[in-house]
């Protein structure tokens, strides 16, 4: 999936529809937004991020909190669960091989 640029844009646009909703915006500002923001001429890339960061630098001065403790809070779950599945697929590995060894017997 995180290598995929559509499912990547895709998941970024719903992150930022739960953050616009946390924020307190309705489903109505919302659909406001999109037809405003679907009227402009798109940046390039790096200037869309760029724009995004900035904005998420203000959101998180707004709300008092550090976005980069926040961001590495969330990677640091991510990794944990990335880490997890991990073992839990090596631990289905390591059961299946001595089951394979017995019928081969």
């Amino acid at each position: 999936m995180l290598n995929n640029r559509i499912e990547r844009r895709e998941a970024f646009l719903r992150k930022a529809l739960t953050l616009y909703q946390a924020m307190g915006g309705s489903v109505d500002d919302m659909q406001a937004a999109v037809k405003g923001a679907a009227s402009t001429s798109a940046p390039t890339i790096d200037v869309a991020v760029g724009d995004v960061m900035y904005k998420l630098a203000a959101i998180g001065h707004v709300a008092d909190i550090d976005i980069i403790q926040a961001a590495y809070n969330k990677l640091d779950a991510a990794n944990l669960h990335i880490l997890d599945r991990g073992k839990k697929l090596l631990k289905k590995q390591r059961d299946q091989k001595p089951a394979a060894a017995m019928t081969a017997k």
